[in-house]
């Protein structure tokens, strides 16, 4: 008697488990019969709407509160889907989605049915358009799961679902968007921005003024992109500049309206904000196109920075380890390494971490561009007073501070082991590195 309750659970574990699969794989039933002329099974008829059914993705809700959806075109209906639970004779629930792939339904007198069944399967659809946009109609599904052993089969069954669709809305169009991207640059340094136009339709004219913190940042320049002319007047006295753009033709697209230098002139760690402001923005018809405006910000960088090394040899690559401890904070995207005169120093991996963070990385290009500094994978922050640990594999012949501690103006650094390319082991090495 055990036996047999332990295989009547077991059986209705399968049976969910088989519909679950069968409800999943979007099933093409078989043995079905595609009623093309079919009568409305609650009795009448609908004459022939004076418009044409929506072409398109239908959506819409079942009387369980689920989704149906469906695709018309044609005169056709596809991919006809329904979210449903089933009851089990076994006292099983099951919730599943059925999604009928193929084939088509025809639709005649406004209306569409599907019926299919088979020694353990029966489906019946059946949907009328009430109107161009507003469709009604019934759901049903019963399956029956075979066993070799007791209970033998089980059914489960959805009974009669109604349901009710309407043609999916259309997505928004996405809006135009101008913005200026944020920038970061060290004091005295320069870095070129964008402004942007994006997602814009029969563009024809544009008036964009930029306001900036002069003590903070300047505008040294403004240079063309993907518009042209534009004409630009700077007055970084006012901390304002102002760009102007005029086609005959209008654009359509993603466009860079104008590209700017912009210069450091404050002191590490000050920032302003990049404040848009869209004068105008029209189309060819002299319309005000709508828009929505993203401001930056430039951050002036504070710089950790280690200095040359007054006697910077004997210098050797190897891999150091040690800590960074800055008395401000730093925000940090790039190491640069100062080399030994004539030689090609650098490092080739550094990561920077602490205890409660798992840190960042950065690797060497190789000798290209700016070969003395590699970049790490992402930003990040130091925060003032807080212990960092670093590693950091040099290559070549980086200059050496040949101490176990180093102030600088930022903070210490401090050497805990150094090991060369020889595996020979050393303490007091601290390369000659700038955090930026």
């Amino acid at each position: 008697m055990e036996k047999r309750k332990k295989k009547k659970e077991c059986a209705i574990v399968v049976a969910a488990i088989i519909l679950m699969s069968v409800l999943t794989v979007l099933p093409v039933m078989s043995g079905g019969e595609n009623v093309t002329n079919a009568s409305d099974p609650c009795g009448g008829s609908l004459s022939e709407l004076s418009e044409a059914i929506t072409s398109g993705s239908w959506v819409g809700t079942t009387s369980e509160g689920e989704n149906v959806s469906f695709n018309v075109s044609g005169m056709q209906v596809y991919n006809f889907s329904i979210s449903c639970s089933y009851v089990c004779f076994s006292g099983n629930s099951v919730h599943g989605t059925f999604t009928l792939i193929t084939p088509p339904l025809s639709i005649l007198e406004n209306k569409f049915q599907y019926n299919s069944f088979s020694f353990n399967d029966e489906v019946r659809i059946y949907g009328e358009f009430t109107s161009p946009n507003s469709a009604t109609g019934t759901y049903s599904h019963t399956w029956t799961v075979h066993f070799p052993y007791f209970p033998y089969e089980d059914t489960c069954y959805t009974g009669n679902i109604t349901w009710n669709a309407s043609p999916a809305p259309s997505p928004s169009p996405a809006p135009t968007v101008v913005s200026i991207q944020d920038a970061t640059a060290n004091p005295g340094e320069t870095v070129t921005v964008a402004i942007n136009i994006t997602n814009v339709e029969n563009m024809a004219t544009a008036n964009i003024w930029l306001s900036y913190n002069k003590d903070v940042v300047t505008v040294e320049s403004v240079s063309e992109s993907d518009l042209s002319p534009i004409t630009a007047a700077i007055n970084n006295t006012a901390g304002v500049t102002r760009m102007n753009w005029f086609s005959a033709t209008g654009k359509t697209g993603d466009f860079v309206f104008a590209y700017l230098t912009l210069k450091a002139v404050g002191s590490a760690g000050q920032s302003s904000s990049l404040d848009l402001d869209v004068k105008e923005l029209g189309d060819t018809s002299a319309n005000a196109i709508s828009h929505t405006v993203e401001d930056g910000t430039f951050t002036i960088s504070s710089v950790f920075d280690a200095g040359e090394s007054a006697n910077p040899y004997p210098s050797i690559p190897g891999t150091h380890y040690g800590t960074i401890t800055p008395n401000q904070t730093i925000t940090v995207s790039s190491l640069y390494t100062y080399p030994c005169a004539g030689t090609g120093g650098h490092t080739e991996y550094a990561k920077i971490w602490n205890d409660t963070w798992s840190g960042e990385e950065a690797f060497w290009d190789g000798y290209q561009d700016n070969w003395h500094s590699i970049a790490f994978g992402n930003p990040f922050t130091l925060f003032a007073d807080k212990e960092y640990y670093y590693e950091i594999r040099t290559g070549s012949y980086p200059q050496i501070h040949h101490t176990s501690a180093l102030p600088t103006a930022k903070g210490w650094i401090n050497c805990t082991g150094f090991v060369d390319v020889n595996g020979k082991e050393y303490s007091g090495w601290i390369p000659a590195i700038k955090l930026a």
